[in-house]
């Protein structure tokens, strides 16, 4: 399959809004996403790689313990409550050109380890912020 020059530039246009997300300057390496799920979408003729979510994050920050917090009480500190699909995604910036991630989404009334495949579904950004590591 071919892609024509006019879906190369939007698939440009993609990448380049996703590398340009404005998150809160802090100089904690953690910062947290919280997307809606929004639906599906043609793939087709869609080229890329999918970085995949870690299962650990820095020192200290793993699915398990996350999850447990997540699950086990309130863990944030804005008006929020968790509907079916929504994916909360803590990434750690390892560096200036590599963002390491976990990623979580509430289904059945709990949170899971898992992410969606931007490739076919859709999420919208709804809320983010710094995450402060207590070790």
């Amino acid at each position: 399959m071919e892609i024509k020059d006019h879906e190369l530039i939007n698939i440009h246009k993609r990448l380049e809004k996703f590398h340009n997300k404005k998150l809160p300057q802090s100089k904690e390496p953690f910062s947290w996403i919280l997307y809606e799920f929004a639906g599906f979408k043609d793939n087709t003729g869609i080229m890329g790689l999918l970085n995949m979510p870690s299962e650990k994050i820095g020192q200290f920050l793993t699915e398990e313990s996350v999850l447990d917090q997540l699950n086990n009480k309130n863990c944030f500190d804005f008006d929020y409550e968790p509907k079916d699909g929504d994916n909360l995604q803590i990434n750690f910036q390892r560096n200036k050109y590599w963002v390491e991630f976990l990623s979580f989404i509430y289904h059945e009334n709990q949170w899971r380890a898992d992410s969606y495949d931007t490739f076919s579904e859709k999420i919208e950004p709804k809320n983010y912020g710094i995450l402060k590591v207590i070790q």
